[in-house]
């Protein structure tokens, strides 16, 4: 399963909602046991330091200016699109993007590769810092990045990563941290204290707790329990304490099922062992990366 087509909303600039354009939907994420995604206001304070390094991914097309200093995302509302039920959380918010990504350097930010397929996908790229409130989808100029070249990739199959170079350093607000990749990382992920960063659906960025190691499916690979959703590919899985990160997300389980009483969208919720988990690539994968 591939992120990255959550909605073809977002190569389509003229379409936006489900019933003005046939819009193929990939398999968006789901809940495990409780809804653990939290705003960032409400998210364990550990976690603040590492929120400027986390980017939403989004399109030239969508940028539209407004002034030299104020642009404006173009966005359709969550809960318009998907046809949520109105208990949904979120539904409100706008979405914005399509995936996520992190600094590793001033000017180095991994995500999936599905994410960025080639060097026409860098181009087009658009990448927006500090987007943690949920608000219409204005920003400044100095908080949009663009797509300098890929430095490096592995395909799907590899790993799906790409490590990116932006066309200017990103300059982060006092007391904000870096994420690194863990050193050595172990064979087994530790299930504690693990948090998720990302931009679920491209709305305003979330916070969701790790809450286990469910298999390993491959020397690449692992699947774990987190309540994320499609948007939230090249999302970092890491330790607060330390902004050493053991994982990125890549891919996971189908979210939505449909209400036919109400005629609406809900979200799927997992019971323990019910579902396979969603897909993360292992820390010495990136270093892989990295090091290419």
């Amino acid at each position: 399963m591939i992120f990255s087509a959550i909605i073809a909303l977002f190569a389509l600039s003229s379409c936006f909602s489900l019933s003005s354009c046939s819009v193929a939907v990939s398999n968006l994420k789901t809940i495990y046991n409780q809804d653990n995604r939290l705003n960032l206001s409400d998210a364990t304070s550990a976690v603040h330091p590492y929120t400027a390094s986390v980017a939403l991914l989004t399109r030239d097309f969508r940028i539209q200016q407004k002034t030299s200093d104020v642009l404006k995302i173009a966005g359709v509302q969550l809960g318009e699109f998907f046809g949520l039920c109105q208990e949904e959380r979120f539904r409100e918010e706008k979405m914005l993007g399509d995936c996520s990504g992190f600094l590793v350097s001033d000017k180095l930010l991994i995500t999936a590769r599905h994410c960025i397929r080639s060097e026409n996908d860098c181009k087009e790229r658009r990448f927006v810092f500090n987007k943690t409130d949920p608000n219409d989808g204005v920003i400044s100029s100095n908080e949009l990045y663009s797509c300098k070249k890929i430095v490096s990739a592995l395909e799907k199959i590899d790993g799906d990563l790409a490590l990116v170079e932006l066309d200017r350093p990103v300059l982060s607000p006092v007391g904000s941290s870096r994420f690194v990749i863990a050193p050595n990382a172990p064979a087994s992920v530790p299930d504690e204290n693990l948090q998720i960063l990302g931009h679920p659906f491209g709305i305003s960025q979330k916070a969701a707790e790790f809450e286990g190691v469910i298999s390993s499916t491959s020397a690449l690979f692992f699947r774990g329990m987190a309540d994320v959703s499609g948007g939230s590919s090249g999302s970092p899985l890491f330790n607060p304490k330390t902004g050493e990160v053991h994982g990125v997300l890549v891919g996971g389980e189908n979210d939505f099922l449909w209400d036919e009483m109400n005629s609406c969208s809900r979200t799927r919720v997992c019971t323990e062992g019910s579902c396979q988990g969603e897909i993360f690539t292992r820390a010495d994968t990136i270093i892989q990366l990295m090091n290419l």
